[in-house]
């Protein structure tokens, strides 16, 4: 988990010098909001009551639903009301929908919620 740290922290830095004025440098998380850590490759284990990380050990989930297949990644978000959150990345096989001569518009506008 710490060598996924230091990768953020070398693609910020990267971000940063090669910007074009739009990226501030790198600045430590405010530990009063939102605090996020992604995992990936070899570094977690799924079992049946969570998910086991080595030296931290087996952090206890509440699964929504079963995985497809198994994880290539997992972000772990604790929100401000000190509630935990995982987010795992699974591939599965592409579904091809039978073709419809309906057309569909989609906005991909940002609703800021008013």
């Amino acid at each position: 988990m710490l060598q996924q740290s230091v990768r953020d922290l070398s693609q910020a830095f990267k971000n940063w010098w090669k910007g074009t004025g739009r990226v501030r440098a790198p600045r430590f998380k405010s530990r009063r909001s939102r605090q996020s850590m992604g995992v990936c490759g070899r570094e977690f284990y799924p079992t049946d009551r969570g998910v086991r990380f080595p030296k931290i050990g087996e952090l206890k989930l509440k699964w929504s639903r079963p995985l497809p297949s198994p994880p290539t990644s997992v972000t772990i978000v604790k929100e401000c009301s000190d509630r935990y959150y995982a987010s795992f990345v699974v591939e599965v096989e592409e579904i091809k929908l039978p073709w419809t001569p309906k057309e569909v518009g989609i906005d991909l506008s940002c609703y800021n919620g008013t």
